[in-house]
């Protein structure tokens, strides 16, 4: 069942063209990482990427790549075809939640087991130790080369909920994903 909804997914994220991201109000280095990886990745395939995220993001995350642009967006102005929902449990939660009624379909990405399965489609994988995990699970099944920008985000998006590797999410994959990354 779950590798039905990835494949879904994925055909989705090759197909349609129009994408919004959006994750979680204060976002922390798993949402953002997240977002930015899989809006690297949507843009190497020539797709429209625009993100909504809350723009109360600290100093400390500014060294991550695609900042800029991510600040810098105002997608209110515009409809999209697919609106991805990435770290993020419930829509009162995103930095708007409104703005997922300008999308025709929505997929909801998260690790939370408290997720309400918002989305037209949901995966939920509460084993995964940040959203990052299971973003990179998806760009290495659409065979995205992982460069230097896309690796720093995932990095960053699951050595942030992991607590440096210290809380118990932590797993021997995840340690495999980060030897991957760091490569």
């Amino acid at each position: 069942m779950k590798t039905e909804i990835l494949d879904q997914i994925i055909n989705i994220l090759q197909e349609k063209d129009d994408f919004l991201i959006t994750s979680h109000l204060s976002p922390d280095g798993d949402s953002l990482g997240s977002t930015i990886a899989l809006g690297i990745a949507l843009k190497k395939l020539n797709k429209k990427v625009a993100y909504c995220i809350d723009h109360s993001v600290g100093e400390k995350f500014m060294f991550l790549p695609e900042m800029e642009n991510l600040l810098r967006n105002n997608p209110e102005d515009h409809s999209y075809e697919i609106g991805v929902s990435l770290d993020c449990s419930d829509t009162s939660h995103l930095s708007n939640g409104d703005i997922l009624k300008k999308c025709k379909y929505i997929i909801n990405i998260d690790h939370h087991i408290n997720n309400k399965n918002f989305g037209d489609l949901n995966y939920i994988d509460p084993t995964a130790s940040a959203t990052g995990e299971i973003t990179y699970d998806i760009l290495k099944r659409m065979g995205i080369k992982l460069d230097k920008d896309i690796a720093i985000a995932l990095y960053t998006a699951i050595v942030t909920d992991t607590g440096n590797f210290k809380y118990s999410n932590t797993s021997p994959r995840t340690h495999l994903i980060i030897s991957e990354l760091l490569k």
